[in-house]
């Protein structure tokens, strides 16, 4: 869900910044196959058994002020959704 909220426009320094965040935040090949990784008309479901089914994902402190300021704007105007609460919860009140 952050990856909808992203800006998709910004200085270039900042663009370089959300592609990376992009990739970090999309599906790797190795994690399609390891927790079967499957896009259905309703969304993506994976098998939540595996047993490493969590996965660490290194944010930067730019990308992090980035997410943190997507969130605070969508909280503004007033169009938060329930999938986007764990992560205002976590990057903007910092309930890690």
């Amino acid at each position: 869900m952050i990856l909808n909220i992203l800006p998709a426009e910004g200085s270039f320094l900042t663009l370089r910044i959300l592609n990376e965040l992009r990739m970090s935040l999309s599906f790797k090949e190795d994690e399609i196959k390891n927790f079967n990784i499957v896009q259905k008309e309703t969304g993506i479901t994976w098998d939540t058994k595996q047993k490493d089914s969590v996965v660490e994902i290194e944010i930067g402190d730019k990308a992090e002020s980035i997410i943190k300021e997507a969130l605070e704007k969508v909280d503004k105007e007033k169009k938060a959704i329930p999938n986007l609460l764990s992560s205002y919860e976590k990057f903007v009140e910092c309930k890690w």
